[in-house]
């Protein structure tokens, strides 16, 4: 009896896994587009990857990026600098930035080495975000997304090395 208990528990757990899909799986064909290591001051922050249906990145298209922290950071140290580098971005106005930080404030929990968040930017311009594989949040407006994707994606990103990485340009 107790052996087939243990066998039906091995089956079972077995299943949960196989249906259990990796949040980025629900991109269209997602394919590695590029990857990039940020740093501040010599001290590695987080690595980055980017996907997107078949590898071909679009900033209006749907897309991944994900970061998988390599040290402890508070939530909303996330979401605040993630405020100040859109705001450098001149996309958004002061009042939709202050509307997101509260969202961001909410959404972002604290990370500690080994966490991955996962920002899906959808062909709407919804953007969901992920811990892990577990959702924690969405944000229903195109122009956050435009702006919080372009904190590494955009032209006036403050780290044009990772964009290159990112973009697999380098």
């Amino acid at each position: 009896m107790k052996r087939r208990l243990f066998i039906l528990s091995l089956l079972s757990l077995s299943m949960a896994t196989k249906t259990q899909a990796r949040a980025i799986e629900t991109l269209s064909r997602p394919k590695l587009v590029g990857t990039a290591r940020h740093t501040v001051i010599g001290l590695p922050i987080f690595d980055a990857k980017l996907y997107a249906p078949d590898g071909r990145y679009s900033p209006k298209g749907s897309f991944g990026l994900e970061l998988h922290y390599l040290r402890a950071l508070s939530g909303r140290d996330i979401a605040k600098r993630s405020i100040v580098e859109m705001k450098n971005q001149g996309i958004a106005k002061q009042s939709q930035l202050m509307n997101w930080e509260s969202q961001l404030l909410k959404i972002f929990p604290n990370v500690k080495a080994k966490d991955r968040i996962l920002g899906l930017h959808q062909d709407s311009g919804t953007t969901i975000f992920y811990l892990n594989d577990k959702m924690i949040g969405r944000i229903d407006d195109p122009q956050f997304g435009k702006a919080f994707f372009a904190i590494w994606l955009g032209e006036k990103t403050t780290s044009p090395r990772l964009r290159s990485q990112l973009l697999g340009q380098a």
